[in-house]
């Protein structure tokens, strides 16, 4: 997905999605590496069914790549926030 999409577009996308108060996915050969771009989107939920397969995604749910997307996740709810760049100039603004 974020392959073939730019950030924008899909922005657009879950934007338009919640204006008509309607819950968002987002999904299409999402890997572990695309989880901060994904999140930063922040749909209701992503499809990572490719990610966590062993061979093709109609493979076998693999426990190991499953475990590697969960500690993935929960790495980056630990990070702090990244400050917008309108934060950074109404930061800048102040001072």
């Amino acid at each position: 997905l974020l392959q073939l999409l730019p950030a924008a577009a899909l922005q657009r996308f879950v934007q338009h999605v919640r204006a008509a108060h309607t819950m968002v996915g987002l999904a299409g050969a999402l890997r572990v590496a695309d989880l901060p771009a994904v999140t930063a989107l922040a749909p209701d939920f992503a499809g990572f069914r490719s990610a966590v397969c062993d061979g093709p995604r109609s493979g076998a749910l693999s426990a190991e790549r499953l475990g590697a997307l969960v500690a993935a996740a929960n790495a980056l709810r630990q990070r702090p926030p990244v400050p917008s760049s309108s934060d950074r100039a109404r930061s800048s603004s102040v001072h």
